[in-house]
């Protein structure tokens, strides 16, 4: 719900949400560009990059419901479960601009295991970083 909050802060009232973070010591969260930042050049690695930082940090869980696209699966995430969904697949296809195939937007098994892969690679990073500084 925090998240809500700060990022309408973040986009509505940048000056007072940085003001807000300095005078509390607050370290300001990166999750939201800058109003004029210039978006980075498309590239499918890129699109799966938000795609899957998209899935992991939303948090859409479904509660036992009985008309969504987890229909049938004990995954309860939607955000994973979206993958699958027709209408979803072809909203990403659209606003891809014809940089995207349906075969650069991963389902939802192969989203787990390249978030998976992700994780385990940031994971080795922090032990190797904790190694290093003698910890």
């Amino acid at each position: 719900m925090t998240s809500c909050y700060r990022r309408h802060l973040q986009g509505y009232h940048e000056e007072e949400w940085s003001e807000g973070c300095k005078s509390e010591n607050l370290k300001p969260s990166q999750s939201l560009p800058s109003k004029g930042t210039k978006q980075a050049p498309f590239t499918v690695e890129g699109f799966h990059h938000l795609l899957l930082k998209w899935i992991a940090v939303d948090d859409q869980v479904c509660q036992s419901c009985k008309s969504c696209c987890c229909l049938g699966t004990t995954n309860n995430n939607k955000s994973i479960n979206v993958l699958e969904c027709p209408e979803f697949r072809e909203l990403l296809l659209y606003i891809g601009e014809n940089k995207l195939d349906e075969d650069d937007l991963p389902h939802r098994t192969k989203a787990t295991i390249m978030i998976l892969e992700e994780y385990k690679k940031k994971h080795m990073k922090v032990v190797n970083d904790i190694q290093v500084s003698g910890y």
